[in-house]
């Protein structure tokens, strides 16, 4: 059984639904819809159709000319995590909340 805040960030593969964990993959079928409303949203950050992360792994947000952003977390240099982008529908959520 994996715990939810060892999930640094949750990505759609057709079918499935990867968890990334400590460098290793567990394909979950389901959709992202389906997982995230199970997942505490105080804890973990749709920033893409097909990506969640969890901001405690969040090391850095680079905006880019297009109005999206790049994203990189703790201990990723390959795929949507040296180049991901967070979509402009979602760059919301993605914005550091303050207690008000």
């Amino acid at each position: 059984m994996l715990a939810a805040r060892d999930i640094e960030w949750l990505e759609a593969a057709e079918n499935y639904v990867n968890l990334h964990v400590r460098g290793r993959v567990y394909p979950l079928r389901s959709t992202m819809t389906a997982i995230q409303e199970q997942l505490d949203p105080q804890r973990f950050v749709r920033v893409h159709r097909s990506y969640i992360v969890n901001p405690d792994f969040l090391v850095q947000i680079e905006p880019v000319d297009t109005g999206n952003a790049h994203l990189l977390l703790k201990g990723w240099k390959l795929g949507f995590l040296a180049a991901g982008v967070i979509g402009k529908r979602y760059a919301v959520n993605a914005r550091p909340q303050h207690p008000g």
